[in-house]
């Protein structure tokens, strides 16, 4: 058999955000006595989580449920839920990604200087919905792409910001239309830039392979962008969360293979899938 190359994208895996929250919560696990609990999972792998789970960091859907230690995840939380956590005197332990701030600083600020602020991501995502909280005056709308800015309603100035995780086409296509159809578009790029790293790397290595194999939770926004890059640049790319879903028959005919992963991806997870799919094309 003709011998398959295997390419791991320039930039992949695990981002500075999510190791901090991964560090943040093992000190916490470490030196804590009493519940400690995370609102919503902590990062969007299901892998770690459930190893953090297993060693007593349970997860919440609600501060109800909560006593002794909460820690927020990496994507934020809400307004609200910071201030019910102080109500209760909970022990807080932030994890937030920095680079979560900063669209969430800016939706203040915009907020308090008389702004219709336009959050360009998924209305649902915990992310989007924590920034959403940080608008003061209620002036707020989430699009998902620009054909959503037409049915916004009128306004002399517009912020616009956008979800970190977002594909930079998107939110360039979202400011353009806002920019023919608004007098006064302040626009603030929140995009991150291992997002940004990712995504480049993603389509590089898409463009010469014949396969990508894309590895990250399929609850994670910056995953499915990667693989929707990668599906839209290669003949064959497939999302799988862990090394046992991988199939034999993907690579059949394949010369080279790529692989990328998601944000909350550990490296340890990519060096096994890449050991597999070594093991898989060498039989």
């Amino acid at each position: 058999m003709e011998e398959v190359e295997i390419h791991i994208a320039s930039s992949a895996g695990v981002c500075f955000g999510v190791e901090r929250a991964l560090n943040l919560s093992e000190k916490a696990l470490t030196e804590n006595v009493g519940p400690i609990s995370s609102v919503g999972p902590l990062i969007h792998n299901p892998q770690a989580v459930k190893a953090l789970s297993d060693r007593g960091l349970s997860v919440i859907n609600s501060l109800e449920q909560a006593s002794g230690t909460v820690i927020f995840r990496s994507h934020g939380v809400t307004v609200d839920v910071q201030r019910m956590a102080a109500e209760k005197n909970l022990k807080v332990i932030d994890a937030t990604c920095p680079l979560v701030k900063v669209p969430q600083n800016f939706a203040r600020k915009l907020s308090q200087n008389g702004y219709f602020v336009i959050i360009v991501g998924d209305k649902d995502h915990p992310e989007v919905q924590g920034v959403k909280s940080y608008v003061e005056n209620g002036e707020v709308a989430v699009v998902a792409d620009a054909s959503e800015v037409m049915g916004l309603p009128k306004r002399e100035k517009v912020g616009v910001i956008s979800q970190t995780t977002l594909k930079k086409k998107i939110f360039l296509e979202v400011v353009e239309k806002c920019q023919g159809q608004y007098r006064e578009v302040k626009v603030h790029n929140t995009i991150c830039g291992a997002t940004k790293d990712r995504q480049e790397a993603a389509l590089e290595l898409a463009q010469k392979v014949d396969c990508v194999v894309v590895i990250g939770g399929k609850n994670s926004s910056n995953t499915q962008k990667l693989y929707d890059i990668c599906r839209e640049n290669s003949k064959r790319a497939y999302l799988i969360e862990e090394e046992a879903e991988l199939q034999a028959q993907w690579f059949e005919n394949v010369k080279k293979i790529g692989i990328t992963a998601g944000a909350s991806t550990p490296h340890d997870l990519i060096r096994k899938v890449q050991e597999s799919i070594s093991k898989m094309v060498t039989l």
